[in-house]
């Protein structure tokens, strides 16, 4: 960050605008709390200010306040909707000598954009872009500049002419304005819009990425492919191999540790950690789970609810872990579901196996010992503990505990007939 935006930083307050509707979305999930790569599409704003400054006001609708995404902000009500200006009348009294406003569903905003508006020493200052041919269709307002390079007006999409619409700067919707011109244009009897407070403002050009705004499940996807190759590059660059990485999602939220692989065809939702030396093979869903060195998961596995894995683990194909601690060298390879169980140390749980968790009422627990076998296609009844060196026959259903170093067997007597 260079040392002038350090120098003024504390005379900024970000300003972020979070009380749109959002319905052409078509979803009952505002847009602002819409997931990108397992976060919430305001964070991705939010946490770029914060990168600046603590002093942050969320402007939106009295339903948004204490949704978690706001849990560290300041956040202020629009009581009535009445144009973007008037939103911004609202965070009025929180502002320091500067404003820095912008919209929650930008989420492809970056530090550097920020730091070009903040660098600048103007009273009023607006983001551009330049559309190419291609883009002219578009529905961003157009920037009409005087002889000085400064804003004359912006014209919305909808109420230009044709000449107007012609005119490839447009406006990004970022803006930077003094206290005193908020101020001025408040005092002024009529609806307000954020293009009132441009008049003569210094202009700065950024990439069209940065302006992209979150209105249609279409400019959803487009968010979501530009985050996830900006998570697959970091993750490459960090010396995580990665097999075919448009095939590969990630959540922002995870870490990967050193000397990892990670196959074709994975997703990671939510909180994860990847350890040291491990190996997620292909096709395989991995959410809300810890994975310790050296361990192996798939192909075609699923970890979900956490699940956590201690070191040198076996998670093999068509497994699925839920809520579930898998400790050292156990090792559970082939078509078995595990739930809410603890698996012990060098445990060994045969094809097929399922934990019986749940009775149609509540979810109960299996605890597998250490230096346990348990044969394939073994139900285990929970709630259930096997002892410590225990066997389980298999084909077995299991609803009794299995004392430590016993071989059990519940399974029905064979019968041979002619």
């Amino acid at each position: 960050m260079f040392v002038n935006v350090m120098l003024i930083i504390n005379v900024h307050t970000f300003v972020i605008l979070a009380a749109g509707n959002g319905t052409r979305m078509c979803s009952n999930i505002p847009k602002i709390f819409t997931e990108i790569a397992s976060k919430p599409m305001i964070r991705y704003v939010i946490e770029c200010c914060k990168q600046f400054s603590q002093n942050i006001v969320v402007v939106t609708k009295e339903e948004f306040a204490k949704h978690d995404a706001l849990r560290d902000v300041e956040v202020v009500i629009q009581k009535t909707p009445l144009g973007t200006g008037d939103a911004l009348m609202y965070a009025y009294d929180l502002i320091d000598e500067y404003a820095i406003v912008l919209y929650a569903d930008m989420p492809l905003i970056t530090d550097e954009d920020l730091e070009k508006v903040i660098s600048i020493n103007s009273k009023a200052v607006i983001t551009c872009f330049e559309l190419d041919n291609d883009m002219m269709h578009m529905p961003y307002g157009r920037v009409i500049c005087n002889s000085e390079n400064k804003v004359n007006k912006i014209i919305e999409y909808s109420d230009a002419n044709t000449d107007e619409q012609k005119i490839k700067l447009a406006n990004a919707g970022i803006y930077k304005f003094h206290k005193s011109i908020l101020n001025n244009v408040f005092q002024q009897n009529k609806e307000k819009y954020i293009t009132d407070f441009c008049h003569n403002a210094d202009i700065i050009i950024c990439k069209y990425e940065t302006a992209h705004g979150v209105n249609t499940q279409a400019d959803l996807a487009y968010a979501e492919n530009v985050i996830q190759n900006r998570l697959r590059t970091k993750f490459l660059q960090h010396g995580v191999k990665i097999l075919d990485p448009k095939s590969v999602y990630f959540s922002s939220q995870m870490k990967i540790g050193s000397n990892v692989i990670i196959e074709q065809n994975i997703i990671f939702k939510g909180n994860v950690q990847i350890g040291n030396d491990c190996v997620i093979r292909a096709f395989s869903y991995v959410e809300d789970s810890i994975i310790g060195d050296k361990t192996k998961i798939g192909p075609f596995a699923r970890l979900r609810g956490n699940a956590v894995t201690a070191s040198n683990v076996e998670i093999g194909n068509f497994v699925e872990v839920k809520n579930s601690n898998i400790m050292q060298s156990a090792k559970i390879k082939h078509l078995s579901y595990i739930g809410d169980s603890e698996v012990g140390q060098n445990t060994n749980i045969g094809a097929g196996t399922i934990t019986c968790n749940y009775d149609g009422k509540n979810k109960h627990k299996t605890v597998i010992s250490d230096n346990c076998m348990i044969g394939a296609n073994t139900s285990l009844v929970a709630p259930i503990k096997i002892g410590t060196n225990a066997k389980i026959a298999a084909g077995s259903t299991i609803t009794d505990d299995v004392p430590d170093n016993t071989l059990a067997f519940g399974r029905a007597r064979q019968v041979n007939k002619n």
